[in-house]
């Protein structure tokens, strides 16, 4: 004969919150001196329906203890005080203010969750040892502090008493919560609420393949600064073009970082703003009118942190020599990463999203869209021809991935670019083993030239354009998207060997010695 439900739980080790009663068949709990039924069957609906039932029971209970009515009307009131807030944003003068009602409420909700007597009301007030605790006191004790179920000393509308009503100020702000407008069904006007909007709808573009995860962590981690300036609590509708020319002057005066940094910082905080500024239930009406004007916040990205200029792209580019001298030291693999740089003006992440099927292995060619051009309206196929060499490598080095062409010692993507989720909360996860196999690589050789593996597409580039003979085959070689309207709808070479750019790519070749 089977076991009843509540033993077979009791061998599992589960901890049951009711007890089996068998000569009554039903479920008990002793609570207070007092012995509570619950007539329901030994199962695991039975079970739930009972547990039900005495929480209900429970919740009952405490709202029939002396002072919960006072205390549910002071938890209803801080909460539409902090809706005010979220709603309309916080003055910074009462950003403590906000911070001791949101403690109080904390301290209100969990006296009115325990099982036992609620004490005094008053009891959940601050210690009034601070300025922002003596502030609070200021806005939401003006009426007084009352006892329980009040006291003569004090007016009803006193604090802990049931018809406790806050300053004239707070309650001309509740009058405005209250009243009923197409306003009050629009979301949080505060820039951290909207902010968090912007950076909901850019995850939903990485997850739906329109933006890369690099992008999306790029734009929290600048709006993140931004947020820290401006305040999360500030209402969007104070954004002007004050706000414009106070971020930027600070940002001039953070010496921890350079001019690009400066820039960058400030042309999210722009791009953000212009979004909130699109949406039809953001109050942000009025756009700024200096946030396009770039001779007033001009970054001089032209020279480094210690003001002195930058070295020129042309210094920047690799020479046949330099190239050839990484060539002779690292391993063969990594040889086939670096001409696939140069032959394809590849990227890292060019070589960690290669797909066999863009890879044609017999004929010694490539056939693919950039990944960055993909999310534009006619992004270019790219037939490219391989030097020997590289076809040679690629044929040796060809992965088992049933997908990618190329992948690391360990059998996985030689890139990742994701967002997870984590505690609730999006993070993003970027990293590239090509970047950090260079670098350890130029750690253990010194005598290595100290180049950077984005100029060698740059590099690529700059060379077929320095000959008249192929300089309008540049944007080509790199995959960018074309521009003319010929190009968008009239080409009929794309994605098919194209003459022009075989004889380009094969005089970069020989340019660079590896024909």
């Amino acid at each position: 004969m089977a076991k009843p439900w509540h033993e077979r739980q009791k061998e599992k080790g589960v901890k049951l919150v009711l007890t089996w009663f068998t000569p009554r068949n039903c479920w008990k709990k002793y609570r207070s001196g007092d012995v509570w039924y619950f007539k329901q069957p030994d199962s695991a609906e039975g079970y739930e329906a009972a547990v039900l039932e005495y929480q209900q029971r429970l919740n009952s209970l405490k709202e029939t203890r002396q002072l919960a009515p006072e205390y549910q009307h002071h938890i209803q009131t801080l909460q539409s005080c902090l809706a005010w807030y979220d709603r309309f944003g916080t003055p910074d003068d009462e950003e403590g203010i906000r911070t001791e009602a949101e403690n109080v409420l904390q301290r209100l909700k969990s006296a009115f969750e325990s099982d036992g007597e609620l004490p005094d009301v008053m009891d959940s007030l601050p210690a009034c040892v601070t300025l922002a605790e003596k502030r609070f006191i200021i806005q939401f004790c003006d009426h007084g502090i009352g006892g329980t179920n009040g006291t003569s000393f004090f007016p009803p509308q006193s604090f802990g008493s049931l018809g406790w009503v806050p300053s004239v100020v707070w309650t001309a702000r509740l009058r405005q919560i209250a009243q009923p407008s197409a306003r009050q069904q629009k979301p949080s006007q505060t820039v951290g609420h909207q902010v968090q909007r912007f950076l909901d709808f850019k995850e939903a573009q990485v997850r739906g393949g329109v933006l890369k995860a690099r992008t999306w962590g790029t734009l929290a981690e600048r709006l993140n600064v931004f947020l820290k300036w401006i305040k999360p609590g500030t209402h969007v509708a104070t954004i002007d073009g004050t706000t414009m020319t106070g971020y930027y002057q600070w940002l001039l005066k953070q010496d921890q970082w350079g001019q690009i940094r400066r820039y960058g910082l400030f042309s999210t905080a722009r791009q953000w703003i212009q979004w909130a500024w699109r949406q039809d239930d953001v109050e942000l009406d009025v756009l700024p009118k200096n946030i396009k004007c770039k001779e007033e916040f001009v970054f001089l990205t032209h020279l480094d942190n210690d003001g002195v200029s930058k070295k020129t792209r042309t210094e920047l580019l690799w020479t046949p020599d330099e190239f050839h001298a990484v060539l002779g030291v690292v391993p063969e693999d990594f040889q086939l990463f670096l001409l696939l740089m140069l032959n394809c003006g590849f990227t890292n992440t060019d070589l960690a999203s290669l797909l066999k099927s863009e890879v044609q292995l017999e004929a010694g060619r490539i056939v693919r869209q950039r990944t960055k051009t993909r999310r534009h309206a006619h992004p270019p196929v790219v037939n490219y021809l391989l030097w020997p060499k590289t076809a040679t490598l690629l044929r040796t080095h060809w992965s088992d991935h049933p997908e990618l062409a190329l992948t690391n010692h360990a059998g996985n993507p030689l890139g990742v670019s994701k967002l997870s989720q984590k505690n609730g909360e999006t993070k993003e996860t970027v990293w590239s083993s090509v970047g950090r196999r260079f670098q350890s690589a130029k750690k253990d050789t010194p005598t290595m030239p100290r180049k950077q593996l984005m100029f060698l597409r740059k590099s690529g580039s700059s060379k077929i354009r320095s000959d008249t003979r192929y300089m309008t085959l540049d944007s080509l070689y790199l995959g960018h998207s074309w521009a003319s309207i010929a190009d968008k709808h009239y080409n009929a070479f794309d994605g098919h060997p194209y003459a022009p750019l075989d004889e380009a790519i094969q005089w970069l070749g020989g340019e660079f010695k590896l024909l």
